[in-house]
């Protein structure tokens, strides 16, 4: 059991291996998760033990081979959200195939649970009294990531959990300070999809438990509790809404933006590739749309589409959003029929969440829920699915779980030699390219590494490489920094005009931006295409501002004098 709750510290805990603190809670904790796995495997294997192949390890099985078939033929696919969706499924798999093998039950996942929760409920409690900082200049309050919406989903995950371990008499006193600390801070929090959680969890439990009791009241008197239910959501739904408007009005806009794209692409873009591909799908919106882009203030950069059948059909395709749609549907079937109030409440939950929120991107969150969905037990009446030899079990579950370790591991020691390299180079500057050269048969699709490549070329004057490799990471990001920094190497090479076309394109992803129109006005000065120029000029004199600030007067005032200027010559 060391190692799972090995990797359930490992979740929460940044290694500092990695560029991003994302990998290390990804890729380090998988690591782990597979090895524990294996070794699972190997002891069912020698000690002889039959599995049940069971209709969800089919179906997340089909799940998988679609994934990787729709990987190999979209090459833009990025292959680190590939993997880590692919292997959290293996994971899901194996994990239900051993808990049935006894070498793990529910209560070790229980345990896990509770550790997760005891260390974002100490970093929660260590950044309210000033003592760490969320290295975020937006929230005071995070957890162990950077974004409390996360954490507030993982408390709200977490909270079932607690209360089974309390009615288990499981570490009662432990078990009931994390539960009250976890709702108050799930308040504190300010997070609506995870007040939806906690709202359809609460409603469900509360349904489920006093089921033989409704049946026998008077209808007239269920109905008028459903309506004033109805009505109570509805009010909710409304108070939500305007507790941050601006934010569900951007959204709204985002799921318009995304069921357009997949429209336009029923095959999907490539898993991992929403975020580039849906960023510039809204550029070459505003570019056609230009009454809308003059006035848009909310639009920003987006990573997540805040939806996850919307983000799994924009990049999956139709296929790919039928098959969480079908995950979902299928677990709320199974626990119905079983009665297991603790699983559905948490299901239901996760499908309703999913429509408002990223769950899946998560890590943490749809881990645990992979979990609940692995302690669901399976009817005995599964004959279908029974095979009595061991061997045609086992060793596939064994070998796919070897196969993710390897992959794994060659993710992690690239990403880490990656991580060596750049703070090599911030401290001596003596990186050499062959060093760098040696990662790119190992790196796979990572735009950190041909993001440094690029910055590297451009800092020895070597601009065209620098562009090269700057394009090639835009193949897996829309990242403005990075748009911004290839602008400037083409103006450095001396190729204005396609330093204009890649700071036309970042202007019009972020219409709200008036640094980006800054930039393109002095690229068309710089060009002499005056009367670009001063079209730029009037379209930041007449934008609206979302906030005041020092820069924003500035480039509003001098674009104003651009404009007095070219009316005086």
């Amino acid at each position: 059991m060391f190692l799972w709750y090995l990797s359930c510290i490992l979740s929460c805990i940044d290694t500092r291996l990695f560029v991003y603190s994302s990998m290390s809670t990804i890729l380090c904790a998988n690591w782990v998760r597979m090895l524990m796995c294996a070794i699972c495997l190997i002891v069912c294997l020698m000690s002889r033990q039959i599995f049940k192949v069971t209709r969800i390890m089919i179906y997340i099985s089909l799940w998988i081979i679609y994934m990787i078939f729709h990987g190999l033929i979209f090459t833009s696919s990025e292959y680190y959200v590939l993997f880590n969706d692919i292997s959290m499924l293996v994971f899901a798999i194996l994990l239900h195939a051993i808990i049935k093998s006894g070498i793990i039950t529910d209560k070790d996942i229980d345990k896990g649970v509770m550790l997760i929760v005891s260390i974002y409920i100490l970093y929660l409690l260590l950044q309210y009294l000033g003592i760490l900082d969320t290295g975020s200049s937006y929230f005071k309050l995070t957890g162990c990531g950077d974004n409390p919406n996360v954490t507030a989903i993982l408390l709200v995950t977490c909270s079932p959990f607690l209360i089974r371990m309390i009615s288990r008499q499981c570490y009662i006193y432990i078990n009931s300070i994390l539960l009250i600390l976890s709702i108050i801070f799930i308040f504190v929090l300010r997070c609506r999809t995870a007040y939806i959680g906690i709202f359809i969890m609460g409603t469900i439990a509360f349904a489920m438990h006093y089921h033989g009791r409704i049946r026998t009241v008077r209808r007239s008197l269920v109905i008028l509790v459903a309506v004033i239910v109805c009505l109570l959501v509805g009010f909710l739904s409304v108070y939500m809404y305007r507790i941050k408007q601006s934010s569900a009005d951007g959204r709204i806009f985002i799921w318009k933006q995304t069921f357009a794209m997949i429209v336009d692409n029923p095959a999907g873009v490539g898993y991992g590739m929403f975020e580039r591909s849906y960023n510039n799908y809204v550029s070459e919106y505003f570019a056609t749309h230009e009454t809308e882009r003059k006035h848009s203030i909310l639009t920003s950069r987006v990573i997540s589409a805040y939806n996850d059948y919307l983000e799994q059909g924009a990049e999956g395709g139709i296929a790919g959003m039928l098959f969480l749609v079908g995950f979902y549907i299928f677990f709320v079937w199974e626990t119905i029929r079983r009665r297991d109030v603790f699983s559905l409440s948490i299901v239901v939950a996760y499908m309703v969440m999913s429509a408002v929120n990223f769950i899946i991107l998560t890590n943490i969150p749809w881990l645990l829920f992979l979990c609940v969905t692995s302690m669901i037990k399976s009817s005995d009446k599964e004959k279908l699915y029974f095979l009595s030899n061991q061997k045609l079990t086992i060793l596939p579950l064994l070998l796919i779980s070897l196969l993710v370790l390897f992959l794994n591991t060659r993710f992690i020691i690239a990403q880490s030699m990656l991580k060596q390299y750049k703070d090599l180079y911030k401290q001596t500057n003596s990186v050499t390219k062959s060093r760098l050269d040696s990662l790119r048969n190992m790196i796979g699709t990572s735009e950190a590494y041909y993001t440094f490549y690029s910055e590297y070329s451009a800092a020895s004057g070597d601009y065209q490489k620098a562009i090269e490799y700057g394009r090639e990471a835009l193949r897996y990001t829309s990242s403005p920094n990075l748009m911004l920094s290839v602008s400037d190497y083409y103006e450095r090479n001396r190729d204005l005009p396609n330093a204009i076309s890649m700071m036309k394109r970042l202007s019009d992803m972020l219409p709200g931006n008036f640094s980006t129109k800054y930039l393109m006005l002095l690229l068309y000065e710089k060009a002499g295409n005056h009367s670009a120029a001063r079209t730029m000029a009037v379209e930041i004199t007449e934008k609206p501002v979302k906030i005041e600030s020092e820069e924003t007067s500035y480039i509003k005032a001098y674009a104003m004098r651009y404009l007095n200027q070219s009316l005086c010559e």
